[in-house]
C-alpha cells in the first residue's frame, strides 16, 4: 500500500480513506481477494451527505495496489490548460437515458457453488453482491430451466403435445438453489438484451441505430464473460478492463444497465455441462470454504455500487481524453457521478470542467480505474 500513500499524499487538501484491506491472492501481475467464513474487505461508502460543497470523493483501484481506495480532494479554482493534461467537459443539464441497473447471473452453476460454502461464508459473498458494503446490485438475471452451466439437461415440460402445460413444474434446481435468491419476479417494461461476445466485430453505433429506431425500448447488456482458452486466471487485470471498456461503451451508446454472466463459479470455471467452463467475479473455493474477488469483481462496482436505478446519463465529452475512456452520471439524489479508465501504460493528468464551473483535476496512473462523486 505504500506507493498508493506516497502518490496521494502529493495533492494539497487530500484526505485519505481506506476501505478494509483485502487478502492477497497474487496472479502473474494482479491479484484476487480471498474471502472466508469470517472475513472479507468492503468497500468505504461514500457518506456524500457529511462532503463539503468544494469536495469530490474520488474511488481509485488498480493493477498493483489498491482496491477501492477512497480521497477526498477539493475542487481546483482555476482550468488546467496544459496540453499534456486530458480534458473533459461535463455538463449536468444535458442529460440522456435513465440506467435501470447492474446484476448478474444466478445460473445453477452459480447458485450450486454458493451453496458449497458454509452459511456465514455465503452470507459474507451475497453481502459483496448485495449490501451497501458492496457492489449494490439490483439485478439478477434467472435462467428458464437448464443452460450449459447446469449439471444436466432439463426442462419444465418434456411432455409432447402439451400445448396447454399440464405436465410443468419447476424442479429441485429452481425449488433448492435458485429461488432461495431469487423469491420475488418484479415486472420488467419491455426491451432489448444484447451480449458482449461480438464487441470485437461490432461497431458501438448498431447501438445509436437501435436507439434511433425503438427509442421507447431500453437496451439492456445481459452476459458477458471472459475465459477463451484459459478459464479461470487469478488476478487478471486486464479482463476487468475488459468488462470496465464495454461498460462505457454501452452506456455511453444507450445502455439501460450491465448485467454480468455467472456470479459465481469453481476454480475450474464450472461446472458446466457442455465444458465451456469461464472466468467469473467471484471464484468459489469449497473445498477452503473460501471465495476470491477477483478484479472483474471491483470493475464493476466502480459503476454499480455508485450509479442506482433512476440515474441519468450526463453529457461527458472530451477532444483530447489521451487514451482514457469515461462515462457520467447524475443520481436521482443530484449526485454527479464519473468514472474513468486508463488502460495505458502511462500515468496522466485529467481535468474535468462542470458547466458550473467546477473544476475536478485527479491523476490517473497507468492501469487506473477511478469513480469520481460531488453533490451537485
Amino acid at each position: 500500500m505504500l506507493p498508493a500513500l506516497i502518490f496521494l499524499l502529493a495533492f494539497t487538501g487530500t484526505t485519505l480513506t481506506t476501505a478494509d484491506d483485502c487478502i492477497r491472492l497474487w496472479g502473474d501481475v494482479s491479484y484476487a481477494c480471498v474471502c472466508n467464513a469470517t472475513y472479507c474487505d468492503d468497500i468505504t461508502p461514500a457518506e456524500l451527505e457529511s462532503l463539503p460543497s468544494g469536495q469530490f470523493r474520488h474511488y481509485i483501484s488498480d493493477i498493483q495496489h489498491y482496491r477501492f481506495w477512497r480521497t477526498t480532494e477539493d475542487f481546483k479554482a482555476e482550468t488546467n490548460n496544459e496540453t499534456s493534461t486530458a480534458h473533459f467537459t461535463l455538463d449536468l443539464s444535458k442529460l440522456y437515458q435513465e440506467i435501470l441497473g447492474f446484476g448478474g447471473a444466478m445460473t445453477d452453476s452459480a447458485a450450486l457453488n454458493i451453496a458449497n460454502l458454509s452459511a456465514p461464508a455465503q452470507e459474507l459473498l451475497l453481502r459483496s453482491f448485495f449490501s451497501s458494503e458492496g457492489q449494490e446490485f439490483t439485478f439478477i438475471r434467472t435462467p428458464m430451466a437448464a443452460s450449459d452451466f447446469s449439471v444436466r439437461h432439463y426442462v419444465y415440460d418434456d411432455v409432447e403435445g402439451d400445448v396447454t402445460l399440464q405436465n410443468f413444474s419447476l424442479v429441485v434446481e429452481d425449488l433448492q438453489f435458485k429461488m432461495w435468491i431469487n423469491e420475488q419476479m418484479r415486472n420488467a417494461s419491455s426491451g432489448l438484451a444484447v451480449h458482449f461476445y461480438m464487441d470485437s466485430v461490432n461497431n458501438t453505433d448498431i447501438l445509436d441505430r437501435v436507439h434511433q429506431d425503438f427509442p421507447e425500448k431500453f437496451i439492456l447488456s445481459t452476459e458477458a464473460c471472459n475465459g477463451t482458452g484459459k478459464p479461470v486466471v487469478i488476478g487478471s487485470w486486464e479482463r476487468g478492463e475488459g468488462y470496465s471498456t464495454d461498460i462505457i461503451q454501452v452506456l455511453t451508446h444507450w445502455g439501460s444497465g450491465w448485467v454480468d454472466w455467472n456470479l459465481a463459479l469453481n476454480p475450474d470455471g464450472g461446472p458446466n455441462i457442455e465444458g465451456i467452463f469461464t472466468d467469473a467475479q467471484i471464484i468459489v473455493n469449497s473445498t477452503s470454504d473460501e471465495f476470491y474477488k477477483q478484479p472483474i469483481f471491483y470493475h464493476l462496482a466502480h459503476f454499480a455500487k455508485f450509479i442506482p436505478p433512476g440515474s441519468r446519463r450526463a453529457d461527458l465529452t472530451t477532444e483530447d481524453g489521451k487514451g482514457v475512456e469515461g462515462v457520467a452520471f447524475l443520481t436521482e439524489d443530484q449526485v454527479a457521478v464519473i468514472v474513468l479508465l486508463n488502460r495505458s501504460e502511462k500515468n496522466l493528468t485529467v481535468a474535468i470542467t462542470d458547466k458550473e464551473q467546477r473544476n475536478v483535476e485527479v491523476l490517473v496512473e497507468k492501469r487506473t480505474i477511478h469513480t469520481i462523486l460531488y453533490n451537485n
